[in-house]
């Protein structure tokens, strides 16, 4: 278990160093949005959260992301207030009634997660994405996304990996702005923060749905 949650962290220093590096060279390109045709056949399970621990981890958040997004000069696409504040457990693709089938014979035994709580302690810029991560996977977590492997593929479901990392996408820059190097430094900052002082969002429940559901407000 120990390793697995190492390759938690080197995952995260792997995501902020190429973010770091892409940022210095001005590699980014901006985020055209979430539509039906971008997410396809997407669906999932996502974890959302109870409302006061959404409602503070939001309070923290936004007015640093805002200041983000005003000093550098871009735009974002924030969640809070352009989309719901929400985690990937695992997703998959395929045809619908491949998800029929997963929805009539899996969801009704799946765990919810329901109040298990999960400490996130970086903020780091994955390119021109902003992730709150959390340094350790709840077991509960590993345990789901074992079964949501086995069960989206015998169900005829493509499942995509996502095991070293439990995160919330915070932003999305839709237009790069002039002044990367404010972006870059100000999630530092931010990072630091939170290092120090850690957000917890507790778990309301961990359900099935389309992934466009979670990109509207």
């Amino acid at each position: 278990m120990a390793a697995k949650q190492a390759n938690v962290v080197a995952r995260i220093k792997q995501i902020q160093s190429e973010g770091v590096e892409a940022i210095a060279r001005g590699n980014i390109a901006p985020f055209e949005g979430f539509t039906p045709e971008f997410l396809g056949d997407q669906c999932g399970v996502f974890a959302r959260y109870t409302a006061q621990s959404e409602s503070t981890c939001l309070s923290m958040l936004r007015p640093l992301v805002e200041n983000i997004e005003q000093e550098s000069n871009s735009e974002l696409f924030m969640v809070g207030r352009d989309f719901r504040l929400h985690t990937t457990v695992m997703n998959a693709t395929g045809p619908k009634e491949a998800f029929e089938t997963f929805k009539q014979k899996v969801v009704p035994s799946l765990p919810t997660l329901e109040g298990l709580e999960v400490e996130f302690t970086r903020l780091i810029a994955d390119k021109s994405v902003i992730i709150l991560c959390a340094e350790y996977v709840p077991d509960e977590v590993r345990n789901m996304r074992e079964i949501l492997w086995e069960e989206f593929a015998e169900c005829g479901l493509k499942p995509k990996a996502i095991a070293d990392i439990f995160h919330c996408t915070i932003s999305r820059m839709m237009k790069v702005g002039n002044k990367l190097d404010v972006y870059r430094d100000r999630v530092h900052i931010g990072d630091t923060t939170f290092s120090e002082s850690p957000i917890v969002l507790k778990i309301e429940h961990a359900r099935f749905s389309p992934a466009m559901d979670l990109f509207t407000m």
